[in-house]
């Protein structure tokens, strides 16, 4: 991915070199610090306003105001740079893969398998986002933060579909450190995460063309309903969890292929049926044994096929 060079060059160097560190830990991989053939420079030399930083191009002079939290500055930067750069910065695409992960009925083990799958792509270095939107399955998730942001504060922005809504997944992203995932989740258990087709569109077309991850995975809401199958029919792939190998999940499978769905199956602790075998998984994902893991990665192989056919 081609970085956006940044300088920064501000007065007080003790502010200045705290800023660049964490722009280089928390941006995402998105930045490169340097003096040199800066793309953009964020200054407060000969500014009159002691409040504020300047975000310099070779096209723009764009306010920040300096005493905010460093992840506002980073917000407030990636908010600018098109703006400032439309000819001199150009970020090359990763080609994120959005992926959705359902299921024919409750305990199937779909939260467990697209968490796990999140921590898979993360421990090969890939940048990943997990995105629950079952909100009746949050105290399934092992993702943590200091307080966490609730995702019904991004889904506000949901209504405005005609600003970047990248921008404020960014905002109101949480990241788990020891994992080195991304999330967005219910920090209380609620109803499910709500759209109508304009949002889900927006939302989904967003994702799509985000270029800061390589992955972001939608746990779905049990029980798709007609807006989210619109919404999966936009993702790259949708992984189908079956767990008892029953009549109602081959109903479920049926339906969402008469309703053009791209399906992956993925078989918890099921031998006996088609699809990728998983065994039994451990309560802590992260101390799942070798075979959990190997079973994973034959999952991610299949989906890799299916995304390069």
């Amino acid at each position: 991915m081609k970085k956006i060079r940044l300088k920064i060059d501000i007065a007080d160097s003790e502010y200045s070199d705290r800023l660049s560190e964490y722009i280089k830990i928390k941006g995402l991989n998105i930045f490169e610090i340097t003096d040199l053939n800066q793309h953009l420079t964020l200054s407060d030399l000969g500014s009159e306003d002691s409040d504020c930083l300047h975000l310099l191009s070779e096209k723009e002079d764009v306010l920040i105001s300096k005493y905010q939290s460093a992840d506002r500055i980073i917000q407030s930067v990636m908010e600018n740079v098109s703006k400032c750069n439309e000819e001199t910065v150009k970020i090359v695409s990763r080609n994120c893969r959005v992926i959705f992960v359902t299921s024919g009925h409750g305990g199937a083990g779909k939260s467990c398998i697209s968490q796990a799958c999140a921590i898979y792509w993360a421990r090969k270095g890939k940048k990943v986002m997990y995105i629950n939107v079952d909100g009746f399955s949050v105290n399934e998730s092992i993702f943590n933060t200091e307080k966490p942001y609730d995702i019904s504060l991004l889904m506000h922005y949901t209504n405005k579909v005609n600003s970047d809504f990248n921008v404020y997944i960014e905002r109101y992203k949480n990241h788990d450190s020891e994992h080195d995932v991304c999330f967005l989740s219910s920090v209380y258990p609620s109803c499910d995460t709500c759209f109508n087709y304009e949002q889900g569109q927006y939302f989904m077309n967003s994702l799509i063309s985000n270029d800061i991850y390589d992955y972001i995975f939608i746990d779905c809401p049990l029980y798709a309903n007609k807006t989210y199958i619109d919404m999966m029919k936009l993702a790259n792939k949708t992984i189908f969890i079956k767990n008892k190998g029953s009549k109602r999940e081959e109903e479920v499978i049926q339906y969402l292929e008469n309703n053009g769905i791209s399906l992956l199956i993925a078989c918890n602790m099921v031998r006996y049926t088609e699809g990728v075998y998983i065994p039994s998984a451990e309560e802590s994902i992260s101390q799942n044994p070798t075979g959990f893991y190997d079973a994973i990665d034959e999952l991610m192989y299949e989906l890799e096929q299916d995304y390069d056919k």
